[in-house]
């Protein structure tokens, strides 16, 4: 399913991104992925699901801080919540998201952007004495990476898209990003 997808899709970028990886299969890839990584994973597999896992490793989905888009889960005891946006999924909404990012369009109009803020607004609100890590696949993870440096949170994600602005002098590179 998915979450084998965004596996595969991340080893490969994680290969293709890291040098003294040649030759190594997916199996040894993922082993060398940090307990984040790993997690990271999961997490943004579980923002695709229509009927969402209700505990991923002890974090609690709460569906009052999620909608169709965005996934939030709560460990109480390490006091972390992950905030997963979905990727792209072939819907009128998230074509036009898409579209924002490969344009290099303001996010300012774009409604699934000022949906989201709002809602991770809320979920900082809620979890005030959490650390916060943003993931996502795809648009997912083109939402993490602007939420992750807009709050300044941490931020995982996986083949994040990017538009034509970001290619200007930077080579079409594998695209790969954990920033923690």
């Amino acid at each position: 399913g998915t979450k084998r997808l965004i596996k595969n899709r991340y080893m490969a970028q994680k290969r293709a991104d890291t040098q003294f990886l040649g030759g190594k299969s997916d199996h040894e890839v993922w082993g060398q992925l940090d307990p984040l990584e790993r997690l990271s994973v999961l997490m943004a597999d579980a923002s695709y699901k229509e009927e969402r896992p209700v505990n991923i490793h002890g974090y609690k989905y709460d569906p009052e801080m999620s909608n169709n888009t965005l996934a939030t889960y709560h460990n109480p005891t390490t006091k972390q919540t992950f905030i997963s946006h979905r990727g792209t999924k072939p819907v009128k909404g998230d074509l036009y998201s898409d579209l924002h990012i490969a344009t290099g369009m303001s996010k300012e109009n774009d409604p699934r952007h000022i949906t989201n803020r709002e809602q991770v607004n809320k979920i900082i609100d809620k979890y005030a004495d959490s650390e916060f890590i943003h993931t996502g696949h795809s648009l997912g993870g083109s939402q993490s990476k602007i939420f992750g440096r807009e709050f300044g949170h941490k931020n995982i994600n996986f083949n994040s898209g990017r538009g034509l602005d970001q290619f200007v002098g930077a080579g079409l590179i594998a695209n790969v990003n954990c920033l923690k």
